[in-house]
């Protein structure tokens, strides 16, 4: 079976939150388990490049700091061409749904990590592993969208993988 190549646009730094890096990094430790191969395509902030290489990640630099915006799509095609990528994961408020639609036009498997269902999804996944997920407006522009919504697809850190359940024990009193 050939490796899958996965490429992860991430908006990150100290304006942004690490919350979208955080969640990608769960994500990538999740595919690596199948083989697949992770690369993060980054801004500039060393602290982000430097905890995806602390995951075991590859970290590839874009300029700019947000994604969406015809100049940042040429550059992460160039990128996801470069690393031969079969599949791209964008986690950021500003990709957009011609942002989305574009990547997913150059025959890459696109998948969208979304808070907040603001517009129709063009790509073929769609995670939003939020409590309130179930109840936002969720639609599909292309028709084929799948949508992993609500806790049960929250992506979480490897060390909560196999977290036991927890019983309660009632006192009285």
């Amino acid at each position: 079976m050939a490796t899958i190549n996965v490429c992860f646009r991430v908006d990150a730094g100290p304006d942004i939150g690490l919350g979208h890096l955080q969640r990608c990094l769960s994500l990538a430790s999740a595919l690596r388990r199948f083989d697949a191969r992770c690369i993060f395509l980054t801004n500039r902030v060393r602290a982000v490049q430097s905890r995806v290489r602390a995951f075991g990640f590859e970290a590839d630099r874009l300029e700019g700091l947000e994604s969406g915006g015809t100049e940042n799509l040429k550059r992460t095609l160039e990128k996801a061409v470069r690393h031969q990528c079969d599949a791209m994961v964008v986690d950021s408020y500003h990709a957009d749904a011609d942002y989305l639609g574009l990547l997913r036009a150059t025959g890459l498997f696109v998948v969208a990590v979304d808070d907040l269902a603001r517009h129709p999804f063009p790509c073929q996944l769609v995670v939003n592993g939020g409590a309130h997920a179930l109840h936002l407006p969720y639609r599909s522009s292309s028709g084929d969208t799948r949508f992993l919504l609500g806790p049960r697809y929250a992506l979480l850190h490897p060390e909560f993988w196999y977290i036991p359940p927890r019983t309660v024990q009632q006192t009285s009193g």
